[in-house]
């Protein structure tokens, strides 16, 4: 990244497109056009990170996550799958063992759950609660709450 080349108000709709998405999907039920908000907000955080200039294998993992997330939450985990793929694979390229680890583990088991895969799920269900071990308290919870709220496969 070449600071010359970073555009600050780009960086700052892409914060502020990441926060609003997560303003929808603290709500308890999203609507459609909720939803469709989600959606466009989480890809368009996405794009402004890659836009600013400014971003890093972090805001991709971490945007990757996100819409892949968002796709989840509105039931479409078959699209959700190359995104939380995507997270995935970079945390594996970098080797990061932190809260991205547990997130991108968190995102491939809320993709299987939501394609019905039972087994997978508890497989990647019990692999991010061993990955939770190593986080702060702070992240801990978190992360947990969020595997917390995947609903389990039938």
């Amino acid at each position: 990244m070449n600071e010359a080349t970073v555009d600050p108000a780009l960086v700052r709709l892409a914060k502020e497109a990441f926060n609003a998405t997560w303003d929808l999907l603290d709500l308890p039920e999203l609507s459609g056009e909720d939803a469709r908000q989600a959606l466009e907000r989480a890809l368009g955080s996405r794009y402004l990170w890659e836009r600013s200039g400014a971003a890093t294998d972090n805001e991709r993992c971490i945007g990757d996550w996100l819409v892949g997330h968002v796709l989840c939450r509105i039931g479409q985990p078959a699209a959700a799958a190359s995104w939380a793929q995507a997270c995935a694979d970079r945390v594996a390229e970098h080797r990061w063992e932190d809260f991205r680890l547990a997130s991108s583990i968190e995102g491939l088991a809320r993709v299987a759950a939501g394609l019905g895969d039972r087994a997978e799920f508890e497989r990647l269900d019990a692999e991010a609660r061993v990955a939770l071990r190593s986080l702060s308290a702070e992240d801990r919870a978190v992360i947990a709450g969020q595997l917390d709220s995947i609903p389990r496969p039938g």
